[in-house]
């Protein structure tokens, strides 16, 4: 944050990206949209793109040429692989473990996704390693759509969904919270393009 701007500067991100390629660090970068002055995309904002959905920032410009040289479309098909740590993901919030510690199969019956050891993996046995960017959608809510299609056309293979916003006021913590007739669509749309969608 340079003079009170959410400007990137003195960040080595080119490094940071090339150790996590290195050793399969999932990473999303901050932010595809709206957390700048579009007059300072030149200068490196947090911003990935402009209103328009350019890449106008060397900051934009930056993290999707590692996107596109590094990240790998999912597929949320299929069943899960045998010889695994025995826990099942059966595509709900949260995970279940079967209770099972000397089990060898584990299964992820609606195109979920399941653990083996540190790394994660989908349903087909691909694994995830995340290339991508946050989305404000919960702030921007009328431009999303167009937003995920950018992403996606550019490669990503994750996003992370902002789905609520808050702020303090006199009678405390106020929350607008997303439905999730809202929500079912993104995910639907994430899921079709080979992306993870993150809920926040």
């Amino acid at each position: 944050n340079a003079q009170g701007k959410n400007v990137v500067t003195d960040i080595d991100y080119k490094t940071i990206m090339s150790y996590a390629n290195e050793k399969g660090v999932n990473w999303l970068a901050w932010s595809w949209y709206g957390n700048g002055a579009e007059e300072d995309l030149a200068k490196g904002t947090l911003d990935l793109v402009d209103s328009s959905n350019s890449l106008k920032s060397p900051w934009g410009t930056d993290v999707f040429a590692e996107i596109s040289s590094s990240a790998k479309k999912l597929s949320f098909s299929g069943s899960g692989n045998s010889g695994n740590s025995g826990n099942t993901d059966n595509g709900n919030s949260g995970n279940t473990d079967s209770g099972n510690s000397g089990n060898s199969g584990s299964s992820s019956s609606n195109g979920g996704m399941y653990v083996s050891g540190s790394n994660l993996y989908t349903a087909s046995g691909q694994e995830v390693i995340m290339r991508g960017v946050n989305l404000g959608h919960t702030f921007f809510k009328d431009r999303s759509s167009t937003d995920l299609q950018k992403i996606s056309d550019l490669g990503a293979n994750a996003v992370r969904l902002v789905l609520s916003n808050g702020r303090y006021a006199a009678n405390g913590w106020q929350t607008n919270k997303d439905t999730a007739s809202e929500i079912e669509p993104l995910v639907k749309f994430c899921k079709a393009n080979g992306m993870v969608a993150v809920l926040d």
